[in-house]
């Protein structure tokens, strides 16, 4: 079982929704910043891999729930797709 898809609703720094369909194999997750592309810190990096973890686990290392959900946004979902089995979570604030 692997994940083929993810979906982001209002997640940490993910405003808005975002669906990434994942390859098979090996993947790197690599952040680059507009106006300097050497710079990768705050690029949503580990919020992308802690989005799976909080949606098949509830885990996060935010110390308030509402913290997951990004400034713009009432509420985060967060879908992972395990080809067929689609695993949802959701919170308000």
């Amino acid at each position: 079982m692997r994940i083929e898809r993810l979906y982001l609703a209002g997640w940490m720094p993910f405003a808005g929704e975002h669906t990434i369909d994942l390859p098979a194999g090996p993947i790197a997750v690599v952040g680059e910043h507009e106006g300097d592309p050497r710079r990768s810190n705050r690029a949503g990096k580990t919020s992308l891999l802690e989005a799976i973890t909080w949606c098949l686990f509830g885990v996060h290392r935010k110390r308030l729930d509402d913290a997951i959900i990004n400034r713009g946004a009432d509420l985060c979902e967060v879908n992972v797709d395990l080809g067929g089995l689609v695993v949802i979570r959701k919170r308000a604030r």
